[in-house]
């Protein structure tokens, strides 16, 4: 997992429109847990790699809304937004956003070694 993801899962930027690299600030950073990504809490994800790109106070408030995002988090599919639960679901090996089965149209997990969710799947250059 590289810091460019972290930093797409908590939808920020460190770079300007004329592609100039500056650090993120602490006003860039969001101020609700669900203005973040899901994906960010998975177990592969160590935001720790995007530390070179914030400001001092920026990574400050960046890991209280990551422990907010921990400390509240509730597991939702990404197409119906409605509590995984003890539903059966999977999760894109693309994105790491997790689905229902039934949301997908499959009644069981992908015998494939990786799924990839639609949104995935469509802005891909597969």
């Amino acid at each position: 997992m590289d810091a460019f993801y972290i930093l797409f899962c908590m939808k920020l930027c460190c770079f300007t429109p004329g592609q100039k690299w500056c650090y993120i600030t602490e006003a860039e950073v969001p101020s609700e847990t669900k203005a973040v990504s899901c994906a960010i809490l998975d177990d592969i994800v160590d935001i720790h790699l995007a530390r070179p790109y914030f400001t001092a106070d920026a990574w400050t408030a960046m890991l209280s809304l990551n422990s907010a995002k921990t400390d509240t988090h509730v597991w939702v599919c990404g197409l119906c937004h409605q509590n995984l639960d003890e539903d059966a679901s999977l999760v894109c090996d693309a994105c790491f956003t997790w689905y229902h089965l039934r949301c997908c149209g499959l009644k069981q997990c992908s015998k494939r070694a990786n799924w990839i969710c639609s949104v995935c799947y469509t802005t891909a250059d597969i």
